[in-house]
């Protein structure tokens, strides 16, 4: 962008006085397109002169305001894919590439950074809502270009963000309520299942509690059959795998209980893969949009409302803090951290359940003498 408005250094010579002395210049073109050089037999210092003059063209604004969003978003991946391996893992560059590519160049293509404003993110957050994005995604979309505007200041190419959460208006959520298998509809979809893969894939899902992306990860490797245990080393997304934990507390080992045991003992001996614990019907890495299409099927024939495959992972939560499990164990089996109150934030379906349940009241009525 400016590197190609301002020259390199480049070696010359000039005559004085009948002698070549050797000389040092670099140019650049004024918004008129006039050019400017700056001669100096002194490298160090035309370096120096360089740097500055490079700092004023990019605060000034005839040069800045020449700086288009999806330039921009080019040099912004280019930075953050250099970041891979020393700040950030791959799945936070694919995010951003990802969110670029499909929201926020979409939008800002063409504008220029100097332009963008609170209002105009604004805008952009009520059409993703009117789109019926999810909430959730919102916040990683503005979360991508919080960081790329934040680039941009660091370039000196901007002085705000507009993508900052004091100045924008807030992504709100959608009803406050996770949704997950109630102990009656999870039994149901498990007696109904007749596939044995995903009598075994349920099971884990709802006995673990591993995510959708966590089970998609699995390998036979990764499972103890004699210990009766299942360690998380990694996950998969889109159809390849994430070495890299969401977070550090997501590998984490875990104990499968005996009926899940027997049903993942009778699934290896049938599976295609010896290495892939839930493979596609091609033996490569599973397909969770696939499962999500089996699971609505099989919750049709179960008369259990659909609630995904994170239902289970809900279920699996619920049901631990109903059997009295200590909160820092709830954690570290959901891989969450100690203090960690994500399971804590939404009200579940079974707590709204209990809270419009007529159960407690007759008790507490009864616990009064008439």
């Amino acid at each position: 962008m400016l590197e190609s408005t301002i020259s390199k250094i480049t070696q010359t010579v000039v005559k004085t006085s009948g002698k070549d002395y050797p000389t040092y210049y670099f140019s650049w073109y004024t918004p008129d397109g006039t050019r400017k050089r700056v001669y100096s037999t002194n490298l160090e210092k035309l370096t120096l002169k360089r740097e500055k003059k490079f700092r004023e063209l990019l605060r000034g604004e005839q040069e800045k305001s020449k700086v288009l969003w999806d330039e921009f978003a080019v040099d912004f991946l280019s930075y953050r894919a250099k970041q891979v391996g020393l700040n950030i893992n791959s799945r936070s560059y694919d995010n951003d590439e990802r969110h670029l590519r499909l929201h926020l160049n979409n939008y800002f293509k063409g504008k220029r950074l100097a332009d963008i404003k609170v209002v105009d993110v604004n805008m952009m957050m009520i059409e993703m809502a009117a789109q019926r994005i999810a909430p959730k995604t919102q916040r990683h979309i503005i979360n991508t270009g919080l960081r790329m505007m934040r680039h941009a200041i660091a370039c000196e190419l901007v002085s705000s963000n507009p993508f900052d959460g004091e100045a924008r208006e807030r992504v709100v959520g959608a009803n406050g309520t996770r949704s997950g298998y109630r102990p009656e509809e999870a039994d149901a979809i498990l007696k109904a299942e007749k596939h044995l893969m995903y009598k075994a894939l349920w099971h884990v899902a709802a006995f673990t509690g591993l995510s959708a992306s966590e089970l998609a990860g699995l390998q036979w490797s990764d499972i103890n059959l004699e210990k009766g245990q299942v360690t998380v080393n990694r996950s998969a997304v889109r159809y390849s795998y994430n070495e890299d934990a969401k977070t550090e507390f997501r590998k984490r080992t875990l104990a499968m209980p005996p009926r899940t045991l027997n049903w993942m003992r009778e699934w290896k001996v049938s599976c295609p893969s010896r290495t892939i614990a839930f493979p596609s019907v091609v033996n490569g890495i599973g397909s969770q949009d696939t499962w999500r299409k089996h699971l609505k099927y099989t919750c049709k024939n179960a008369d259990v409302g659909y609630k995904g495959i994170g239902g289970f992972r809900n279920f699996f939560c619920t049901s631990m803090e109903n059997a009295g499990v200590p909160n820092a164990i709830r954690n570290y089996r959901m891989g969450h951290s100690k203090k960690s109150h994500t399971a804590d934030i939404h009200y579940t379906d079974v707590d709204l359940l209990k809270a419009t349940s007529s159960d407690d009241a007759v008790a507490l009525e009864a616990s009064f003498a008439p």
